[in-house]
This record gives C-alpha cells, structure tokens and sequence, in this order.
C-alpha cells in the first residue's frame, strides 16, 4: 500500500495547527483561572505538551527537513511524531502513565532516526562547521536530557518527593537547551537570505528572549535572597510563573516560529507548486504580500499580548483578581494574542489556498 506523501510543508502546517489548539486552551486555561473557575489541570499537559511536541519540535523538524531534499516523502516520521503526541495526551486524560512513556518514546525514537540528517545539514551549514556543530551537539544533548528525565517521570522511576525537581530538569534542557538552541541555530542559518527582509517577529524574539533570561535570573534571586521566614523576597505565585515562562513560550518562541513560517511557507509553496522558473517569480511575490498584509498589527499584538500579561501578573501585588484593573488588562491581553494568532491562522490558510497563475 503506497502511502500518503508527507513533505516537509505537511510538518509545518501541521506543527502549526498543533500550536493552534494548545493556545486556544492557553487562553481558556488563563481565563478560567482569573475568573476563579479553574479547569482540570490535565488541560496544562494538553496545553504544554500540544504546543511543544505537536507543534514547535514538529516546526523545528520541518525546518530541517525543508533545508534537504523538498520532494522526499515522510511518512513514518510523521505518523510518528502526531501519534506519539496523540498518545501522550489520551494517557495524561486517562492517568495511564505507561501509555505517555510509551509515547513518548515513540517520539524519541522518530527525533533519533534524524540524528544522521540534522549531522550533515550542520556540516553543510553556511556557518563555521564547528560553531554550528557545537549548536547541534548541545541542543541534542539538552533533547535528550529533557525526554530523559520526562521517559523516567512518565515511568514512575523517580520518588515523589522529587517530582518537582525534576519537572524542572525536564522542562528547561528541553526548551531553554533544545528549542533555544535551535531556534538560534536556523536564525543564524536563515539570516543571510532574508538580511534584506523585513523580519519584525524575528526581531521581537530576540528583544523577548532577553528579557525573558533577564527575568529568569531576577526570579532565581528572589528565591535566593534571604528572609526570616525562609520565602521569597517578592511574592512570586503561580500568575507570576504563567507571566515568567509565557515570555520565553509567546514572547520568544511563538514569534521566532512565526516569523520563520513567514519566510519559509511562501518560498516552500512556491517551490513545489510553481514548476516553471517564470512563474515562479510571480507567485513567490503574491505569496510573500499575503505574509505582508497587517503585518505590524500582527506583529505588534502579539508582543503587547504578552507584555499584557506580565502587566497582569503585576497588578495583581497591588489589586484582587476581581478588581477591574486586573481584569481590563486580562481581556486587552487575550484579545491581544488572539488577534495575532487569529490574523497568522487566517494568512495560512490563504497561503495554502493560493495558486499559480
């Protein structure tokens, strides 16, 4: 039985729509929380667990494979990669932990089979061949670390009194080591060809991807900081750490994997639909002012979105949850978000729609 093509595109719209539907459940998941009716927290292993695997490791995969050959087929990968993160979420609803370990195997083992691809584009990169080869090692070993620690949760191996612990050890090497990593990796690859675009989300990850490290440390300090009751110097709770890590999650990552769509989506479309030189010049540009259209609303939405909600998370050593400062500046922040991402879905879909003339 043949099966379905699955191309690099396939990855990244798919990635896409998986970051999707874990911000539309960040959204209800933050609201039902500032509204005093929180939902089950399974939906925060959705939410995490969606975004990340489902949507920006499946990006980061369609990256890579877009920078070889376009025209090889993928399949397994991908059935791999969606499944494995399909099973993850149906064992979180369930509570059946070895179904998530199994899982997330799965997805470990599919990450592995292109240990020898992500090798060679290192080697060919436009780079130092060391530099980008130390890039590659570091965020593999982070990867690995990160779904180590993640496979030994999921497995119960470690105590329960460490859990916390290691939640930790398995989020930060996965993101701050694996996705960080990477993301500055293709920004550094990619930067010789759109040096002469505009590339505004680019840029306001960068911004956000300093203060999010700037912020870290800050928060680090205050837990280190002596006081006679043994607690933090501030009041640090769990809106603050929905604040803290959403500058690194929206702010740094979701507008660096946006603006490598916007770079990669069009020039991808043009290549496998435009087989003719001629008109491929022509549909690149028409695809290239769809990205463009609304841009800075676009763009601007999304990083005051996220400034939005740090503004939340420090109204709220002043106000109650229910004061109406907390609560205009948590309606103008989600709607913030959701205009970005709504304008990004609705630019997708037109690009996918579009064809040569």
């Amino acid at each position: 039985m043949k099966l379905a093509p699955c191309h690099p595109l396939l990855f990244l719209v798919t990635g896409l729509v998986w970051l999707m539907l874990a911000s539309v459940i960040g959204v209800a998941l933050f609201l039902a929380m500032m509204l005093g009716h929180p939902l089950p927290a399974v939906l925060r292993h959705f939410h995490v667990h969606g975004a990340l695997v489902g949507g920006v490791v499946q990006v980061i995969v369609g990256m890579m494979l877009a920078s070889g050959e376009r025209s090889k087929s993928h399949p397994v990968l991908f059935a791999a990669i969606n499944v494995g993160t399909i099973g993850m979420l149906a064992g979180f609803w369930w509570g059946y932990t070895l179904a998530v370990a199994v899982a997330g195997l799965l997805v470990l083992l599919a990450l592995l089979s292109l240990l020898g691809e992500a090798l060679r584009l290192a080697r060919a990169s436009v780079l130092s061949p060391p530099f980008h080869l130390g890039f590659f090692g570091l965020a593999c070993l982070a990867l690995f670390v990160g779904l180590g620690v993640g496979e030994a949760m999921a497995l119960r191996l470690i105590p329960y009194e460490d859990i916390g612990q290691a939640r930790l050890a398995h989020l930060h090497p996965t993101v701050l080591g694996f996705v960080t990593l990477t993301i500055m990796g293709a920004m550094h690859n990619l930067f010789p060809t759109i040096v002469n675009a505009r590339s505004d989300h680019l840029t306001q990850g960068t911004v956000f991807l300093v203060i999010c490290v700037v912020t870290g440390l800050l928060v680090e300090l205050n837990y280190l900081w002596p006081t006679p009751n043994m607690q933090s110097y501030v009041p640090f709770g769990k809106l603050h750490l929905v604040a803290y890590t959403h500058l690194a999650m929206v702010g740094f990552i979701l507008h660096t994997v946006f603006g490598v769509l916007s770079h990669l989506l069009p020039t991808t479309l043009a290549v496998e639909r435009a087989r003719s030189n001629k008109s491929r010049g022509p549909y690149l540009e028409e695809l290239t002012g769809i990205v463009e259209q609304w841009r800075p609303v676009q763009v601007g939405a999304l990083s005051l979105g996220t400034v939005g909600l740090v503004l939340v998370a420090t109204l709220v050593w002043q106000f109650n949850l229910t004061s109406l400062p907390v609560h205009v500046a948590t309606w103008a922040s989600i709607g913030l978000l959701v205009l970005s991402l709504t304008l990004f879905a609705g630019k997708v879909g037109l690009l996918l729609t579009s064809r040569p003339t």
